[in-house]
């Protein structure tokens, strides 16, 4: 069912850790902006964000969101407050670790790679990659139980699902065998969701 509809467009939506909100983007003012309403209403819709935020991501209790607003990454009380800078790096914000540490983020800021995945504490402080390749790496998703991630590449020339171990990816298994994107972990950790071709679960 249609949950969120006009006015702008609307995209990126999240699940609050306890299900009873959704974050998400639209520009129904004319600029993309970060809002959060209540579900399953929707209700009234509440931003949290200035000018610009993109790809919001919850913090583990639920009080707080990151948010991609160039140039950085901000982390937004949602009760409001000044935004707070965790990073210059000019980058999305693509998910965090359930301990609540560490964000993924996609760069596409080197001259000698395409996209590439990091990771940087969301206290603050330097990233470091976890995924840097010639290719085209994005859409990170931490498993549940912090061990494991799943990405996108196209290092076969087409974009497939990846898995390999996490923070640190050892042996890398290929999840998707003819094309895959935007993976997702179930709930338990024991199952991976991605579209297929022909938007295909």
């Amino acid at each position: 069912r249609k949950f969120l509809g006009s006015p702008g467009r609307k995209r990126s939506g999240r699940f609050s850790p306890d299900g009873k909100w959704m974050a998400f983007v639209s520009d129904e003012t004319g600029d993309y902006q970060v809002y959060v309403t209540a579900y399953p209403g929707p209700g009234p819709t509440v931003a949290v964000s200035t000018k610009g935020g993109l790809s919001p991501i919850w913090s583990a209790d639920g009080e707080h969101l990151w948010v991609t607003a160039w140039p950085g990454l901000f982390r937004l009380g949602l009760a409001g407050g000044q935004a707070e800078k965790v990073s210059d790096a000019n980058a999305w914000v693509e998910d965090r670790s359930p301990d609540g540490r560490t964000l993924a983020i996609m760069r596409d800021d080197s001259a000698s790679t395409l996209s590439d995945i990091w990771l940087v504490p969301t206290t603050g402080g330097p990233a470091v990659p976890f995924r840097q390749t010639p290719f085209a790496e994005r859409e990170l998703r931490i498993a549940p139980d912090g061990r494991w991630g799943a990405w996108v590449s196209n290092e076969t020339g087409t974009n497939e699902v990846y898995v390999a171990r996490f923070p640190a990816p050892g042996e890398i298994t290929r999840a998707s065998p003819n094309g895959g994107q935007w993976p997702m972990w179930r709930p338990d950790g024991r199952e991976l969701y991605y579209r297929g071709p022909g938007n295909a679960l």
